[in-house]
């Protein structure tokens, strides 16, 4: 776990790295992604019918993309 811990962390820093080298702010960007991944999740918690935990993983992951590909 800590090799994996340490590897993700090299990615996130050199992802964050590369976004300010193209002028970019990694965390402006990070911020937004966390909201179009909130939008999508509740976009597709409201098209279910029963809870989640109701839902096998195969219908959660049809319910996520119907979500995604409904963004305009």
């Amino acid at each position: 776990r800590a090799r994996i811990e340490h590897e993700l962390g090299d990615v996130l820093l050199a992802a964050a790295f590369a976004g300010a080298y193209l002028g970019l702010d990694p965390e402006k960007l990070c911020r937004e992604a966390v909201r179009r991944f909130e939008g999508r999740f509740r976009k597709m918690e409201s098209g279910l019918e029963k809870p989640i935990a109701a839902h096998s993983l195969e219908e959660l992951l049809a319910a996520w993309t119907r979500a995604k590909s409904s963004e305009a």
